[in-house]
């Protein structure tokens, strides 16, 4: 048969572990920690899958080509501790794809864009549910090589198509970023999540209809519309000599296809201070 054991550990976390995965997960508060729970499941038995199932998504530019070890290590302890079903990363360096890979084996499985360009893309998918099916697709007009990652996420019987993705830079890149998020919208997915740089007004004559945008659907929370901050990130204050005013942004978007398959119910900006480097927005859905 399968054993699995969830255990409390000294810090009030607790963790399901059977013989190829250990992984963080919610249980009651109200048990003692060194108790150790087994369940027994015939896998002769089959079980049918669920009519539905929640999972949590993050979202995050991790600024590969501007990190440092101890931000590195920032990035390491949030993933181990919100433990998301999904993770969708832009600005992944070589050096950051190895770490992750490291750190993450047998907790997450990872699909990666160009591993041969200097920063790329990765979405992340928590043990046991797999990635599948994955393709990354260079922009023909970007000058930065960038593009998107598709992959299919396997899980309980049921299949989410997500794409992540980081689009042109810069104000002047405006045309550019228009016609790679038309390309991007295109796409046969569920889910398009990511580093967008994209402004409101750039959204004008895009074929929106069959999407519809995370943050606006989930009751548009003013606390939690402004991914690139210079009013809460400290890393962007310390470049505040380079700006005129104190500029916000809602650069970052998760984009879910407007069907029955996927429904949002929840969009948040997590903003957790690294180690006195800079704050990070995150977002979950």
């Amino acid at each position: 048969g399968h054993y699995t054991a969830l255990a409390r550990d000294d810090d009030s976390r607790w963790w399901s572990m059977d013989d190829s995965h250990v992984v963080r997960r919610e249980w009651r508060d109200d048990i003692n920690p060194y108790m150790v729970v087994y369940k027994h499941v015939d896998s002769s038995i089959p079980l049918p899958p669920p009519a539905h199932f929640d999972i949590e998504l993050m979202c995050w530019n991790i600024s590969g080509l501007n990190f440092s070890i101890v931000m590195l290590e920032g990035v390491v302890h949030t993933i181990r501790t919100k433990a998301p079903a999904v993770i969708m990363l832009q600005e992944v360096s070589r050096t950051q794809q190895h770490v992750l890979r490291e750190r993450f084996d047998s907790i997450y499985v990872f699909a990666v864009g160009d591993t041969s360009a200097a920063h790329t893309c990765m979405i992340g998918v928590r043990c046991p549910a797999t990635p599948s099916n994955q393709k990354f697709s260079l922009f023909l007009n970007s000058t930065d090589s960038r593009g998107f990652l598709v992959a299919t996420m396997e899980c309980s019987g049921k299949s989410l198509r997500l794409v992540t993705t980081h689009l042109e830079s810069g104000k002047e890149a405006t045309m550019t970023r228009c016609e790679q998020l038309a390309q991007v919208l295109n796409e046969d997915a569920h889910v398009i999540a990511g580093d967008l740089n994209i402004r409101d007004a750039e959204l004008q004559g895009q074929n929106l209809q069959g999407w519809h945008d995370a943050w606006i659907s989930c009751g548009q929370n003013a606390d939690h519309r402004f991914t690139w901050d210079t009013h809460h990130n400290t890393r962007l204050q310390a470049q505040q000599k380079y700006f005129f005013s104190k500029p916000r942004f809602r650069f970052d978007r998760i984009y879910v296809r407007n069907n029955a398959t996927v429904q949002t119910s929840q969009f948040r900006l997590l903003t957790d201070k690294i180690q006195g480097t800079h704050e990070k927005n995150i977002k979950k859905t």
